[in-house]
């Protein structure tokens, strides 16, 4: 496989995952701790320990972004946006894995 493709399919996974997720994800507060999170990223409070600090402060840079009429909701979309890019990462640290194995030297019998 060339790098090109390997980018190609890290691309590919991100925007399927960042698509399931944004036909699945909740318009408003849904669940415990949704309000709390999304009221300290938008004021730059603190949240129950442990507080989150860096999805806090880059939720509340993304809230400036005007991607819906609710807050809510673009924190959201946000959440969307880190665990696509997260499900790329993965492909990539499992890509890098297998490719510097050398499957020739194994025996299984």
């Amino acid at each position: 496989m060339s790098k090109f493709s390997k980018y190609i399919f890290g691309i590919i996974i991100f925007l399927i995952t960042f698509i399931i997720y944004n036909f699945t994800l909740s318009k408003t507060v849904y669940y415990t701790d949704a309000g709390e999170i999304a009221s300290a990223a938008y004021y730059l409070g603190i949240a129950h320990p442990t507080g989150y600090p860096l999805f806090t402060i880059f939720a509340h840079i993304w809230s400036y972004l005007p991607i819906s009429n609710s807050i809510i909701h673009s924190f959201n979309i946000f959440a969307t946006f880190l665990v696509a890019i997260s499900s790329s990462i993965i492909f990539f640290v499992i890509y890098e894995i297998l490719s510097n194995i050398n499957f020739n030297s194994y025996k299984i019998f």
